[in-house]
């Protein structure tokens, strides 16, 4: 594997993660936003369907969460297999 491998490999890698943690911000403010839209309701204590769509939808943006926490979660756990330059330049120093 030759520099710019493994560089292009780490920038991939960086970018996966970088927009894997956008995207659970983007839901998690999103979950966020429909909790305190239906806090409001609940506290007047009167539901109708529209609240009901909106439960519906918390769910469904609560499970998207956990998936991308659990995506997040394995590029995490496999960080230190993707070659770094600190590599490179530790090969370079073993040749």
């Amino acid at each position: 594997m030759n520099e710019n491998d493994i560089r292009r490999g780490r920038q991939q890698y960086n970018a996966m993660r970088a927009e894997t943690l956008a995207d659970l911000r983007r839901l998690l403010r999103s979950v966020q936003d429909t909790a305190n839209s239906l806090g409001g309701r609940l506290e007047v204590g009167y539901l109708d369907q529209y609240d009901m769509a909106s439960v519906d939808a918390l769910v469904d943006a609560a499970v998207a969460v956990g998936r991308k926490a659990a995506e997040l979660a394995m590029l995490d756990k496999v960080d230190h297999l993707v070659p770094t330059e600190e590599d490179i330049d530790d090969e370079d120093d073993q040749q």
